[in-house]
């Protein structure tokens, strides 16, 4: 099961966050698709459900400034038992 969510016009900042664990971003020709799973690693049924986030290609450089911040990076989410060694 997939959800697509389309922005064609001005994304929010909170439309940018990717709210799980990112699998893939894919570059078209005017846009961006953002691939990810919620709780990917702890629940079964999550990792079936791939959602994709289709932003203007405008969002590219904001999207990694947005997801890559220090405090709460979104691009590494790692299983809690790799976390605990």
């Amino acid at each position: 099961m997939s959800e697509v969510k389309h922005f064609f016009h001005k994304p929010t900042d909170s439309d940018l966050i990717i709210p799980g664990m990112l699998l893939e971003i894919k570059i078209h020709y005017n846009s961006f698709s953002v691939f990810y799973q919620f709780e990917g690693f702890d629940k079964f049924k999550y990792q079936l459900e791939v959602h994709e986030n289709i932003l203007p290609i405008s969002y590219l450089v904001r999207f990694f400034k947005i997801n890559g911040e220090a405090d709460k990076n979104y691009f590494v989410v790692r299983p809690k038992e790799l976390l605990e060694n």
